[in-house]
């Protein structure tokens, strides 16, 4: 298993004032011996990430910005990880903060994409773009999820009602367990943190909870079955911290929050549409679930549901999170949509990208993938540029596409 840190060129310890600068890429923040402060250079100086570490909060460790740039508000956790990013012009984005108690790795720069016309799942190096390899794969696998932490790789057994586990360190990829679930499972998520892995199941109207922490004697079971969701729930998307998840469905029109913790299910807002995608702000304070059959993306407040906003879309389908934006999969216009998070407007529209299905975004590089739903290519855009950069011959009928 490859270390986090051993994966990156430059760790440093830091425990007093700190002007962060290009010779800085993953900082373990230690406030044992007292306070400090670490300071954001320029955003508009170079597009920069940052990775940063609590291993001691004992004292308090804030955040600053130069100039009139904004940032994102992290608030220290222990043993938690932030991935800050620069959007290059005026701002630092929080990307994702992850609590766990894993300490390594276990697969990085990889992308799997489920091909649910021939059942095979083919892997990508997300540096070349290059295919790795292919291998057996569920029957109408049309849900997969890759666990980096664990390096397991689940995949949704959509006419069987089960998840199989392939473990994707091994160069065979072979197949370690068999799990029953409720019925059609259509959407897969990893909790942060990898020790529980959520499975939508779509015929059931309920949601599995598998069991991802290998110390424990229920590792790779079903330990709860969260039930109560309306009918025909299609995405999850946890928060960024990983104490909610919000599930659309498109029976009701509802978005329901779930309790990552108490594992309870509440109604949020009813969108009287069919909502599919759905994805999370990086602060965590609304969502965006998209309404397929209205052609509207939905903008609203992850605590109450309120209205922020309606954008005008066609068909909005798969969504991704990258550098403070959200692209938006429009699965009858042939596009994909990106929009600014903090304005809630459209940026612009990539044409040329048929049937937009499912959307994920690469954390190590400036990339999101999206999936063809009917052809055989995985199509790979520039975050920066926003644009296609690539098309990657895949097997036929790609469903998911799922990155660590």
């Amino acid at each position: 298993m490859e270390n986090v840190r051993s994966s990156l060129q430059k760790v440093r310890i830091i425990t007093t004032n700190k002007t962060l600068d290009i010779n800085d890429q993953t900082l373990l923040l230690d406030a044992s011996s007292g306070g400090f402060v670490i300071t954001f250079p320029l955003a508009s100086e170079w597009s920069y990430k940052y990775t940063l570490r609590f291993v001691d909060i004992t004292n308090t460790i804030t955040f600053a910005t130069t100039g009139a740039d904004t940032a994102d508000a992290i608030t220290p956790k222990l043993n938690t990880t932030y991935v800050v990013q620069s959007d290059g012009i005026s701002n630092w984005f929080t990307e994702i903060p992850v609590v766990s108690e894993w300490t390594t790795l276990a697969v990085s720069k990889r992308a799997y994409v489920a091909n649910y016309g021939n059942w095979v799942t083919q892997e990508i190096d997300t540096d070349t773009n290059l295919i790795l390899r292919s291998f057996g794969a569920a029957s109408l696998p049309r849900a997969n999820e890759i666990n980096p932490y664990n390096g397991i790789l689940y995949t949704g057994q959509y006419s069987l009602a089960n998840v199989l586990l392939n473990d994707v360190t091994d160069p065979a990829a072979p197949l370690i367990a068999t799990i029953p679930v409720w019925g059609n499972p259509r959407i897969i998520e990893t909790r942060p943190g990898g020790l529980e892995v959520r499975v939508v199941n779509n015929a059931s109207n309920s949601i599995s909870v598998i069991d991802a922490d290998p110390s424990s004697p229920t590792n790779n079971t079903v330990i709860n079955t969260i039930t109560w969701i309306s009918t025909n729930p299609r995405w999850l998307k946890f928060d960024a911290n990983g104490d909610f998840a919000y599930v659309t469905c498109i029976g009701g029109g509802q978005t329901y929050k779930v309790d990552a913790n108490a594992k309870t299910a509440s109604l949020l807002v009813t969108l009287w549409d069919s909502p599919h995608g759905i994805e999370i702000s990086n602060d965590g304070s609304k969502f965006y679930a998209s309404g397929f059959s209205a052609g509207t993306l939905y903008v609203r407040t992850t605590d109450t549901g309120a209205l922020i906003a309606n954008i005008p879309m066609s068909s909005p389908h798969g969504m991704a999170r990258k550098n403070g934006k959200i692209y938006v999969g429009n699965y009858s216009a042939n596009t994909v949509t990106v929009i600014d998070q903090n304005t809630d407007s459209v940026i612009t529209t990539i044409a040329w990208i048929p049937l937009p299905y499912s959307l994920d975004e690469d954390l190590n590089n400036e990339q999101v993938y999206v999936t063809w739903a009917t052809n055989d290519q995985l199509l790979v855009i520039d975050t920066i540029e926003d644009k296609v950069v690539r098309a990657i011959e895949i097997q036929t009928a790609s469903r998911h596409v799922t990155v660590a």
